[in-house]
């Protein structure tokens, strides 16, 4: 199942990689490169993918990205992929209207991979959460009868 998730993840971080806009230049007009910006999207892909795996069932201290018993699962996963969707997606858009500002959005690329590798590294650091009793373990009292009623009834 873990193996699972990692693999969607990856995919859906990776997805938004190969699209590419169809510009025709004007004739006589040379078209800028974008294969460094695109070299960008395959590192912020991987360095997202190792931040979600990295998180996977562990305690999560962002309320944002925590499930209903304090770990990193699902919520988390569709929350980090859509930041990460999102801006992908917008740099698709600026440098599909103006190829020249690749070079400005592979740096901000790199900058959020150096972010995102940095927090997976320190997840990596950190130990898995315990798993939670179903039942909290109380220690009943000597005397307890369940089926007894309390004095006064």
């Amino acid at each position: 199942m873990r193996f699972l998730l990692f693999f969607l993840s990856a995919m859906l971080f990776t997805s938004t990689c190969f699209a590419e806009a169809v510009v025709h230049p004007r004739p006589g007009q040379e078209k800028p490169s974008t294969s460094f910006w695109k070299a960008s999207l395959l590192t912020l892909a991987a360095s997202g993918a190792a931040d979600v795996h990295s998180s996977l069932g562990r305690r999560e201290l962002n309320p944002m990205l925590r499930s209903a018993d304090g770990r990193f699962g699902l919520r988390g996963i569709a929350i980090k992929s859509l930041i990460t969707g999102g801006a992908i997606g917008i740099q698709y858009l600026l440098v599909r209207k103006a190829p020249q500002s690749s070079k400005y959005a592979a740096i901000a690329n790199f900058g959020m991979s150096a972010m995102f590798t940095r927090v997976a590294v320190h997840n990596y650091g950190n130990a898995k959460a315990a798993p939670r009793p179903l039942i909290p373990l109380v220690k009943p009292e000597a005397n307890f009868d369940p089926v007894a009623l309390p004095s006064g009834f």
